[in-house]
C-alpha cells in the first residue's frame, strides 16, 4: 500500500487488488495516511466482498468493508455488480483521478439489461414499472433481488428491481426522486446494517418531507460467522435468504 501511494505521488495511478477483508481491515492505517492524507489517487479493489468467500469463515468475509471506506475522507466508494458495470467504474475511476473503493464479486458475474444508464452516484433502475414495491441491491446481491423478484412474481407481488452504483458520491436529490413512487421498499445488503447502503437510505427517508414508504433492510447480523450455510448461488447470504425473505415480504404486505 505505500508503495502504491509513492507510485501515485509521482504521478501515477496504481492499483492495489487483493481479497476485501484483507485489503481493508490489515491495510487500513497506510490506506488511512499514505492514501487518503495526501490525496493519493490510489485505486483499492477488493474482490470477494461481504459473504462471497462462504466457507472460508470470518477472516475471508467482508461485512464491513463499506464502512471502513466510507469512513475515510475523501475516499470514493463504487460498488458495481457486472463486468459492464466495472468497466464504467474503471472509466470513471480513472478519469476522476481520486483515492478510489471498488468491492467486486469472485469471478463469473453475468451482465444484464438495465433500463438505465450505469451512472456512479446515481439509483438505476433496472426494469420500472408501476409496482409499488421497490427490492434495492448493490454488487452482487442485485442478482438476489432478480431471485427474489421471481419469487414474489408467483404469488403475484409486483416488484421493480433498483441498483445503488456507489456509495461515495451519492446523490441523495436522485435517490429521493428514484424512491418517492413507491409505497414500500426493500433493501439487500451484504454488509452489516450500520455504515452501508441501509444507513444511507435510513437518512434519505428521515430527512424526506415529500413522501413516506415502508422499508424493510436484510443485512448481515453484527456477529461472526459461525456455521451458517452460505451458497450466493442458491440466494443464501449470511443472515438472510431470498425464499425467507419473499415470504416474509409476503406476510408483510398482505398485513397491509
Amino acid at each position: 500500500m505505500d508503495a502504491a501511494a509513492g507510485m501515485s505521488f509521482r504521478g501515477q495511478q496504481p492499483v492495489v487488488y487483493s481479497i476485501a477483508s484483507f485489503l481493508t481491515s490489515r491495510a487500513y492505517e497506510q490506506i488511512k495516511l499514505s492514501v487518503l492524507y495526501n490525496a493519493n489517487p490510489v485505486l483499492l479493489i477488493g474482490a470477494g466482498g461481504g459473504s462471497l468467500y462462504g466457507k472460508s469463515g470470518a477472516t475471508h468475509h467482508a461485512h464491513d468493508d463499506w464502512a471502513l471506506m466510507l469512513g475515510l475522507p475523501g475516499m470514493r466508494v463504487l460498488t458495481p455488480t457486472s463486468p459492464s458495470d466495472l468497466r464504467r467504474a474503471l472509466c470513471y475511476t480513472f478519469t476522476d483521478f481520486q483515492p478510489t473503493y471498488i468491492r467486486i464479486g469472485k469471478f463469473g458475474e453475468p451482465d444484464f439489461v438495465a433500463s438505465d444508464p450505469y451512472t456512479v452516484g446515481n439509483l438505476r433502475k433496472v426494469d420500472p414499472s408501476d409496482a409499488p414495491l421497490a427490492l434495492l441491491g448493490i454488487g452482487s446481491t442485485l442478482y438476489a433481488c432478480f431471485q427474489l423478484q421471481q419469487l414474489l412474481q408467483v404469488n403475484g407481488v409486483r416488484a421493480d428491481v433498483i441498483q445503488c452504483t456507489s456509495l461515495r458520491p451519492f446523490d441523495k436529490e436522485q435517490a429521493t426522486t428514484v424512491l418517492e413512487r413507491y409505497q414500500h421498499l426493500v433493501i439487500l445488503e451484504d454488509h452489516y446494517r450500520f455504515g452501508g447502503l441501509a444507513s444511507l437510505v435510513s437518512e434519505i427517508l428521515r430527512e424526506a418531507k415529500s413522501f413516506s414508504l415502508t422499508c424493510w433492510s436484510y443485512c448481515a447480523p453484527a456477529k461472526f460467522v459461525d456455521d451458517e450455510v452460505i451458497d450466493i448461488d442458491r440466494g443464501l447470504y449470511f443472515g438472510f435468504n431470498c425464499s425467507d425473505v419473499a415470504s416474509e415480504i409476503y406476510r408483510r404486505l398482505e398485513c397491509n
